[in-house]
């Protein structure tokens, strides 16, 4: 038994694997072909097309991987199939659910790794991906670095500390410099969001360095006419899903902390959470239509069936989460409830052809 359970497993992963290569490079051409638009904005030429895509098609590939274990699954049991092996399997005594085991037994090896790859690896990749974007488009207009963004409007420099969103900046000061490059006034902000006449700066200090003297003072709120472009402010924004689940959790505190509402954050985090569990659920639900009670149909038939059990999963779970922050429900219940319910059809669906 344990011998069968190795081949079935190696004959899962590798299926896996050759339609993980597959998606990958269907991936990559597609998001070569989406960035070819962008191509002439700014300094965005085609090296920085190519670096961008190889960079974050890892964790769009990652976004993906549940339907491609699905799909890898299904096409590894279909040629086991097709050559009698399943037929050779059970006529030697092996269960349908001992065979489930080793179909999750292989799938669970490379969950586990395609899981570290798309939680560590993978949104450090994309973040530095859009970041690079972003700067190539502004056109040299935004510079990156640890301590925060600086970006240029004229004669006028521009640092910003934070950056929860595009329509809010925190910690702006503005250095602002005269025809003859001296420095004549200095401006911090605590927050900055956009106006009409440019943007509106809070809780402001300004400081203007004269020929003699120089002039200090404090004002609520003060506009300010700064064009800075969408692609230069993005280089500091840093979107949910290309964060790290620690660095995920810790904004989603932040917010809660600062009385923002973070349930959009906490539902991504509960599905990154629950990812590598949904994917073995949707192979475990497709796994008895291979052996169901579908006599009649050709083993291409019950493949396609298991795919779509398996695929209105995987649109459940996402649909049914966004819809859940307009119900206003609990984010981990939104996650879980889909999960548990096809845990149990697929348990039953198990128990039936078993």
């Amino acid at each position: 038994m344990k011998r069968i359970t190795r081949y079935i497993s190696w004959q899962i992963c590798q299926a896996i694997l050759l339609t993980l290569l597959a998606f990958a490079g269907i991936e990559m051409l597609m998001k070569f072909i989406g960035e070819l638009r962008h191509l002439g904005s700014g300094d965005y030429n085609l090296q920085a097309v190519i670096h961008f895509v190889i960079l974050s098609f890892p964790l769009s590939l990652y976004s993906l991987f549940p339907m491609i274990a699905l799909l890898g699954a299904l096409f590894g049991l279909g040629l086991m199939a097709s050559s009698n092996e399943l037929v050779v399997i059970r006529a030697a005594g092996v269960s349908i659910r001992q065979i489930a085991i080793a179909v999750l037994f292989g799938a669970t090896i490379l969950v586990v790794g395609i899981t570290y790859v798309g939680e560590v690896i993978a949104p450090r990749l994309a973040y530095v991906a859009d970041t690079q974007k972003a700067i190539a488009k502004s056109d040299g207009q935004a510079l990156q670095t640890r301590r925060g963004l600086w970006m240029k409007d004229d004669k006028t420099f521009i640092h910003v500390a934070s950056l929860p969103n595009s329509r809010h900046l925190q910690g702006v000061t503005l250095y602002q410099f005269n025809d003859n490059q001296q420095l004549e006034r200095v401006i911090y902000a605590k927050d900055a969001i956009p106006d009409q006449d440019g943007w509106l700066l809070q809780s402001v200090r300004e400081t203007k360095f004269l020929d003699q003297r120089v002039i200090a003072r404090e004002s609520a709120e003060q506009t300010t006419l700064l064009h800075l472009q969408p692609y230069a402010i993005n280089a500091k924004n840093v979107l949910p899903e290309e964060m790290s689940l620690v660095d995920l959790y810790q904004s989603s505190q932040l917010r809660a902390a600062n009385g923002i509402d973070n349930r959009f954050y906490q539902l991504v985090f509960w599905q990154r959470v629950w990812q590598p569990f949904a994917t073995l659920i949707m192979i475990l639900l497709a796994i008895p239509f291979v052996f169901g009670p579908l006599r009649h149909k050709t083993m291409g038939s019950r493949i396609v069936y298991g795919l779509l059990a398996g695929f209105s999963f995987y649109l459940l779970n996402q649909f049914f989460a966004p819809l859940s922050l307009l119900l206003r429900l609990s984010p981990i219940v939104a996650v879980t409830l889909p999960l548990l319910t096809f845990l149990v059809l697929a348990s039953l669906l198990l128990r039936k052809v078993g």
